[in-house]
């Protein structure tokens, strides 16, 4: 597993590695101090499975959100993770929205931190709780654990088969092969059901998909 942690305080680094080693006894670490390391980072490492991104780190305000959307553009399977000492909702659904796969905030004890990680390296999104119970700010990106009710009488069979595949962590392509569709098919089922979710992205449409299991309507597909 090889994993690019971000941040600018080499002993948090640390910290992280030694978790990561925890799960991954064959870990390959990449690090980063700024924004700009990652962008460079990621562009020069073409094996990498996890990026750990400090949004604090030094330069402009917003930068690390805009890194976040870069990297989507550069390498649109790769989660990002948005490791913060923030827990305000509003950068939680800031973060989601530009395309993170996950937030955990710095303050969490090592075996939440521990059992958040192995969640979004098996495919899955993490976000605080609070954010998942609708609570916090919504933002102009919409706020998917606030959403309009969901179900799955609301898409088409093989949309369904779609989002399922896409909750278990399955990047397009892995969609694609599993049903026989092409990555193309693929892009305009996930259009078309992130419409009825009233989301924009992966991170989201999880979120969404998250809440309807919690509300008990998430087992059968519609017929």
């Amino acid at each position: 597993m090889q994993v690019l942690i971000a941040d600018d305080h080499p002993l948090f680094r640390d910290a992280i590695r030694a978790v990561l080693e925890e799960i991954d006894g064959g870990l390959q670490v990449v690090e980063a101090g700024t924004c700009d390391e990652v962008l460079d980072a990621a562009q020069g490492q073409s094996g990498l499975d996890l990026v750990l991104l400090d949004l604090a780190m030094p330069g402009p305000p917003g930068q690390g959100l805009e890194v976040i959307a870069r990297l989507g553009g550069l390498t649109p399977d790769l989660p990002v993770v948005v490791l913060s000492a923030s827990e305000d909702p509003e950068d939680v659904q800031k973060a989601l929205a530009y395309g993170a796969q996950g937030y955990i905030p710095k303050s969490m004890a090592t075996e939440v931190l521990r059992s958040a990680l192995q969640l979004v390296l098996a495919g899955g999104v993490y976000v605080p709780p609070s954010l998942l119970r609708g609570q916090g700010a919504t933002t102009a990106a919409g706020d998917p654990a606030a959403g309009a009710e969901v179900g799955p009488d609301r898409f088409t069979p093989r949309q369904w088969e779609v989002l399922k595949l896409l909750r278990q962590g399955f990047s397009n392509k892995e969609i694609a092969r599993a049903l026989d569709l092409s990555p193309e098919t693929v892009k305009v089922h996930l259009a078309a059901a992130y419409r009825e979710l009233g989301v924009h992205n992966r991170t989201q449409a999880v979120m969404a998909l998250q809440r309807l299991d919690a509300d008990g309507d998430g087992e059968a597909p519609p017929s």
